[in-house]
């Protein structure tokens, strides 16, 4: 899956544990009892070199390309609602070893999305804490509330909460400070979990209508200070979301 191949490309740049690099899985919970201390080890960029660090030690700071991972957000959520606006689509299928289907897959990117937009902004929003269970509860809650489930409304309301979000960040710095589920980030950083968060999700949707989601392997890079932020609380940190 998309998970796999993130961490296939994201071991080009560190060097994973061994419990880590098999299975891409134990990126969403804390390592099986057993597990060999040196396992348990932060795989991220330490300063001095990518390797397997402690989550002590200080990291090296992965630089956001702020134009490059807004224009991949834009030409991924732009995939997304073409997907779900495509004749025929059916947006009840089911996503791959998963509950949602289509539909609900894209009503989370935008009841995500419009929480991104409220971080953003500066408010002080609070979608769940970090764990799979609390996550879990509230992506559940959330889709339920929020009822669309035309594919066509719903690539329109994908592309008015990126448009919201650009707007929003526009006039802030990148340092600002944000809490999400994931942990505590800055702006700048919350651009490239936008962005892995529709890849994410935009990969089995796609995967469900029987379309693929082009991936150029720079978008790799782009998600690598999200996917390197969470990694020094891998060890309890959830899913994506």
């Amino acid at each position: 899956g998309l998970l796999r191949l993130l961490l296939s490309h994201f071991q080009r740049f560190v060097v994973l544990p061994a419990n880590m690099a098999g299975n891409p899985s134990n990126l969403l919970g804390p390592p099986a009892q057993g597990t060999p201390s040196h396992a348990k080890s932060i795989a991220t960029h330490c300063a001095g070199g990518p390797r397997i660090c402690q989550a002590s030690e200080p990291l090296a700071a992965v630089t956001v390309d702020r134009a490059k991972t807004v224009e991949a957000f834009l030409a991924l959520t732009a995939q997304v609602g073409e997907m779900l606006q495509a004749a025929g689509a059916n947006t009840q299928l089911k996503l791959p070893r998963s509950q949602w289907t289509v539909a609900e897959a894209a009503s989370h990117l935008v009841i995500a999305g419009r929480f991104f937009c409220e971080l953003a902004a500066g408010a002080q929003a609070f979608y769940a804490d970090g764990t799979r269970e609390a996550l879990a509860d509230a992506n559940a809650s959330k889709l339920q509330s929020f009822t669309e489930r035309d594919g066509n409304q719903l690539a329109d309301a994908l592309d008015g909460v990126a448009r919201t979000f650009l707007t929003a960040a526009a006039g802030r710095p990148g340092t600002m400070a944000v809490k999400t589920p994931m942990g505590p980030m800055d702006l700048d950083t919350l651009r490239s979990y936008l962005m892995t968060h529709t890849m994410r999700h935009g990969y089995p949707l796609a995967r469900a209508l029987g379309r693929a989601l082009r991936i150029p392997k720079g978008y790799v890079t782009l998600a690598l200070p999200f996917l390197s932020a969470p990694m020094t609380a891998v060890g309890g940190s959830p899913t994506v979301g």
